[in-house]
């Protein structure tokens, strides 16, 4: 995935969360908030305006930027969170001249121990991590990124049996349990993509 389609990665990611506010906001008042998706699409704003700021640079610092971004506009410990899948591929690509499937199974492998690191999650937890540890073991595995994608999608059907141990949903009726995570949801629509745009 070279600077151009990681440039078209952001663009796709603003048009999806534009698409997606509302119905992530909905699933979000089942169980939290209801400002998931409108707190998301924030941070892809920033996130979009701050990748074709810096669209002269390589994948890997146009990723780094993007996630500080990110993480300024959203604040608070979701957006930190998701910050950390962009910052994880950025760091991971360093100076290359575009990220390959090797590169995304670092990204994603630094991502999860960053967000274990700070949000202490945990599969079964009902949170964004159920999404994004199963694609990253799938890329472990050396599976395409495709895979990964598809199993951040289980991940997601995974979630609507769980009983939240952590956030605001863990103080719904028996955890929310019967409603799907709204940030494994948004993880999933961030991988599907980028295995949309990544060329093997």
């Amino acid at each position: 995935m070279d600077r151009t389609q990681t440039l078209s990665f952001f663009d796709a990611l603003l048009e999806i969360f534009t698409r997606e506010e509302q119905p992530l906001n909905a699933l979000d008042a089942q169980i939290g908030d209801g400002d998931h998706g409108t707190t998301i699409l924030r941070g892809m704003l920033a996130a979009h305006t701050s990748a074709h700021a810096s669209a002269s640079l390589r994948p890997g610092p146009m990723l780094l930027e993007a996630a500080t971004a990110f993480q300024k506009a959203t604040g608070g410990a979701g957006g930190t969170l998701f910050a950390q899948l962009f910052k994880g591929l950025g760091t991971a690509a360093g100076g290359a001249k575009a990220l390959d499937r090797e590169i995304i199974a670092r990204g994603l492998a630094d991502a999860c121990r960053l967000v274990q690191k700070l949000g202490r999650a945990r599969r079964g937890d009902k949170t964004m991590f159920d999404a994004l540890e199963p694609a990253s073991l799938i890329l472990t595995e050396g599976k395409p990124v495709a895979d990964a994608a598809a199993a951040a999608c289980s991940g997601v059907e995974a979630t609507r049996d769980m009983s939240a141990a952590l956030g605001r949903a863990r103080f719904v009726a028996d955890g929310g349990r019967g409603h799907y995570d709204p940030g494994a949801w948004s993880i999933a629509l961030i991988l599907e993509e980028l295995s949309r745009q990544f060329t093997p």
